[in-house]
């Protein structure tokens, strides 16, 4: 996969922008020549006759270059400053803001661009939870935790009902090539939650939340990523 994406990336970001050039530059000797030289001079044949071979050649290095790597245009589409944090354009690094590179990682289609990129792996993450279930308002569930259950968090989500399961699912997506990270891509990522599954014999509807003080749940869960639902 590595040497296939450099492949790709240099016939794609350095390649083809060299032959643009090369060949804007000989349109541009091609038109000069046609202006100042007689329709019946030899010179007018010569050089239509290289500026045509020159565009068939490179046209058809194009759509071979572009049959062979297509695969890398379709994966590049995911890609983003969240995930990659500089690209390169004819060998030149160009480096992402810092803050849009933060914003992409907490963006909620991270987690579905992600899963489109061969160069990232998904690993299954389940941890306990162990907060007590104050109940729930539709498909917002809400928990209390702190010393005298002082606090409180909700989570937006359809709880999986269990006997006595009580626990939280998530996916961690990591490189499967470390060679990747020099050139941009981010390593690993936080967790991105999943489902959530509480002993059914919880389940109720929420009374009351006015002795709590609300705490977000993006605080709570600094190493999760919970998409557009952090409140």
């Amino acid at each position: 996969m590595y040497s296939f994406w450099m492949d790709a990336e240099r016939f794609y970001t350095f390649t083809m922008p060299i032959v643009v050039i090369v060949l804007l530059v000989m349109a541009f000797v091609y038109v000069f020549v046609m202006s100042y030289t007689e329709k019946d001079q030899q010179s007018r044949g010569v050089i239509t006759g290289w500026f045509g071979l020159m565009l068939l050649i490179s046209l058809g290095y194009f759509i071979y270059g572009h049959l062979e790597y297509n695969a890398w245009v379709e994966q590049n589409d995911y890609i983003h400053p969240g995930i990659r944090k500089h690209s390169y354009i004819l060998g030149i690094q160009t480096d992402e803001d810092d803050q849009l590179v933060q914003a992409f990682q907490r963006a909620s289609s991270l987690y579905g661009n992600l899963t489109e990129l061969d160069m990232y792996e998904a690993e299954k993450v389940t941890l306990p939870f162990s907060y007590e279930y104050l109940g729930s308002q539709e498909d917002t569930h809400y928990f209390s935790f702190g010393e005298d259950d002082q606090y409180a968090f909700r989570i937006r989500t359809s709880v999986n009902w269990t006997e006595d399961v009580r626990e939280i699912q998530g996916w961690r997506f990591k490189l499967t090539d470390d060679r990747f990270e020099p050139i941009g891509f981010t390593r690993e990522f936080d967790f991105f939650f999943d489902s959530l599954y509480l002993p059914a014999d919880e389940q109720r509807e929420l009374q009351d939340l006015s002795g709590f003080q609300m705490i977000s749940t993006g605080d709570m869960f600094s190493g999760w990523i919970f998409g557009d639902q952090q409140f």
